[in-house]
C-alpha cells in the first residue's frame, strides 16, 4: 500500500473510525443478509458495526497482520452510538458528577476483565529492587 501510515495497527484503526460514518444496524439482532466488499464501504463513507470490522481486517492483512474478524456482542449504548454520557472534549468547566455510579454498568464486562497478579516468578540468586 502507498499509504504508509496505515502500516501500524492503531493508526489503521483510527482511519476506519474517522473515515467512515457509522450506520446502525437495520435489524440489531439478526446478521446483515449482505456483506459489501470492503472497497464499496471505502467508496461508500459509511456501514456498520461488520463493515467496518472486514474494512479493518482487510487494511490489516493487506500491511501484513493476522487479523480476524471475530462476532459478539454489544451493549446497546455502543451499538447506537449513544454518546449522551461521555466527558466533553473541550477543555471547559463543567460541573463534575457527584455519583460514582455507571449506569451502563454490566457484569459480563467485569467477568471478561483480566485479573492483574504477580507474574514475576523468582529467580535464585536475583532480586528486583
Amino acid at each position: 500500500m502507498p499509504y504508509t501510515e496505515l502500516y501500524e495497527w492503531d493508526r489503521c484503526s483510527k482511519f476506519v473510525a474517522d473515515y467512515l460514518e457509522y450506520e446502525e444496524l437495520p435489524e440489531p439482532m439478526e446478521f446483515p443478509a449482505v456483506l459489501p466488499s470492503p472497497k464499496n464501504v471505502l467508496d461508500w463513507q459509511a456501514g456498520d458495526s461488520f463493515d467496518f470490522s472486514i474494512v479493518l481486517c482487510s487494511l490489516l492483512i493487506g500491511v501484513g497482520y493476522d487479523a480476524y474478524v471475530v462476532i459478539g456482542t454489544a451493549p446497546k449504548r455502543i451499538t447506537t452510538k449513544d454518546e449522551s454520557l461521555m466527558e466533553c472534549p473541550f477543555d471547559i468547566d463543567l460541573p463534575d458528577n457527584e455519583s460514582d455510579d455507571d449506569p451502563y454498568e454490566d457484569e459480563d464486562e467485569k467477568l471478561m476483565e483480566v485479573m492483574k497478579s504477580n507474574t514475576l516468578n523468582k529467580v535464585d540468586g536475583f532480586e528486583v529492587e
